[in-house]
């Protein structure tokens, strides 16, 4: 367990939301079963089992989620790629809250538990 959560008695996130276009979601995640290449905590990175995408414009919300096969280092990089099961659609998409436009931006780390439990991405935070 890292500081940040060892002093809130949290175990570490299980989960990484990655944010995908159309063409970046429709390549690397359905038929790769990829992402690549992301910058990861060093420490985060035994305690990621699953990979949650949100969709951008014109979906704006989380639609799939994956379990994490393999995270490897991108050769000559200090970014890594995450290989993952095939993704399968939520049973409902995690939106923004409807009072809030701003986009979600770079990756976050979370619970895949509130995931199941999201109605609202502002139900994921705070952020691990």
């Amino acid at each position: 367990m890292d500081q940040k959560h060892e002093a809130k008695g949290m175990a570490m996130p299980d989960m990484i939301v990655v944010v995908a276009n159309q063409i970046r979601f429709r390549r690397q995640v359905i038929e790769q079963r990829m992402w690549y290449p992301i910058g990861l905590d060093d420490d985060r990175l035994g305690a990621l089992r699953w990979i949650a995408f949100y969709n951008t414009n014109p979906v704006g919300a989380i639609t799939h989620l994956a379990k994490i096969l393999s995270i490897k280092p991108n050769q000559n990089s200090r970014k890594y790629q995450i290989n993952f099961a095939e993704p399968f659609q939520l049973m409902s998409s995690i939106r923004l809250d409807p009072e809030n436009v701003a986009i979600l931006g770079g990756h976050r780390y979370s619970w895949v538990q509130r995931l199941f439990e999201a109605k609202f991405i502002s139900d994921l935070k705070p952020w691990g």
